[in-house]
C-alpha cells in the first residue's frame, strides 16, 4: 500500500478511535490525562419524525430545547428556565441525525451560579470531516446568556479540565494541520490543541495556565506525546492562521 494510502487509513482509525483531543497524539502521556469536568445533560424527551427533529435536555433548573420544527429548516437551541425563553432559538450547525450532546458547567468569570452550556453537533461527512464537532456555546454573562460558535474535533467530556484549579473550567481545543513541510523536507500532519478560557462571554488563549499548551504533535504511526521540532514558532502561527477552523484565539 502506498504511504499516501496508508496515513489515509491512520487518520480514519484515528478518527474513529479517537474520544474528545485525540489521546494518542496529545501531551499528555496517558497516565496523566486530567479528568474531564462538565456534566452531561440528561435527555428527557426525543422524538425525530418526518424530517423533525425534537430533543429535550435538562441542567436544573434550565431546560434546553433542540429542535429543527420544519423538515426544510435548520437545526435551533434555546435555553427555558421557569417556562420562559432565556435564550435562543440559536441556530446550530451539525446533524441531529448523528446524535446531539449536552454538557453544562462553570466556564465563565461570572461567577453568579448559573451554569454555562455547551451544545455539540456532529458533521456529517466522512474520514476525519466525521471527527469535526460544531459547538455552540451558551455563556452566562452580565446577567443574560450570549452564545459563542466554534469547531474542533471528537468533542467530548474530557475536553473541558480545570488545570489550575480555580473553579472555573478550560476548553482544550483541537485542530488538523495537514501537509507540512517541516525542516526535515517532508510533509507531515500535525494534531494542534491549545487551551481556551473564557472572561466573560470572550475566548481567550490560556496556554499559559499548563505547560502542555500549545500542543503540536506530529501524526506518526505510532502514538506520540512530544512536541514537535520540525517547525518554528512563526510557522505555526502562521499554519494556524492559515489553517485552522474552530476559532480565531491568536487574534485576541
Amino acid at each position: 500500500m502506498a504511504k499516501d494510502a496508508v496515513l489515509f487509513v491512520l487518520i480514519l482509525l484515528a478518527a474513529r478511535a479517537s474520544n474528545a483531543y485525540e489521546p494518542n497524539y496529545c501531551r499528555f502521556q496517558p497516565h496523566e490525562q486530567p479528568p474531564g469536568k462538565m456534566i452531561p445533560c440528561k435527555s428527557i424527551y426525543s422524538n425525530h419524525s418526518g424530517g423533525r427533529t425534537l430533543r429535550v435536555f435538562v441542567a436544573d433548573p434550565i431546560m434546553i430545547i433542540v429542535q429543527r420544527a420544519d423538515p426544510n429548516g435548520g437545526l435551533t437551541a434555546s435555553l427555558i428556565e421557569n417556562g420562559e425563553v432565556i435564550c435562543g432559538p440559536t441556530t446550530l450547525e451539525g446533524s441531529a441525525h448523528l446524535g446531539v450532546r449536552v454538557w453544562a458547567g462553570d466556564l465563565t468569570s461570572d461567577r453568579d451560579g448559573h451554569q454555562d452550556v455547551v451544545i455539540a453537533t456532529a458533521n456529517p461527512g466522512n474520514g476525519l470531516a466525521a471527527s469535526i464537532s460544531f459547538a455552540c456555546f451558551f455563556l452566562h454573562t452580565q446577567g443574560t446568556y450570549r452564545t459563542m460558535d466554534a469547531i474542533s474535533y471528537n468533542l467530548n467530556d474530557n475536553d473541558f479540565v480545570d488545570l489550575n484549579n480555580d473553579g472555573r473550567l478550560e476548553w482544550i481545543q483541537t485542530e488538523f494541520i495537514s501537509d507540512v513541510a517541516g525542516r526535515d523536507g517532508k510533509a507531515h500532519n500535525y494534531w494542534v490543541m491549545n487551551l481556551i478560557h473564557f472572561r466573560d462571554d470572550h475566548p481567550v488563549l490560556a496556554n499559559a495556565i499548563d505547560d502542555h499548551f500549545p500542543s503540536w504533535i506530529w501524526f506518526t504511526y505510532k502514538p506520540n506525546h512530544t512536541n514537535t521540532t520540525q517547525l518554528s514558532d512563526k510557522q505555526k502561527r502562521e499554519l494556524f492562521e492559515n489553517q485552522a477552523i474552530g476559532l480565531d484565539i491568536y487574534s485576541r
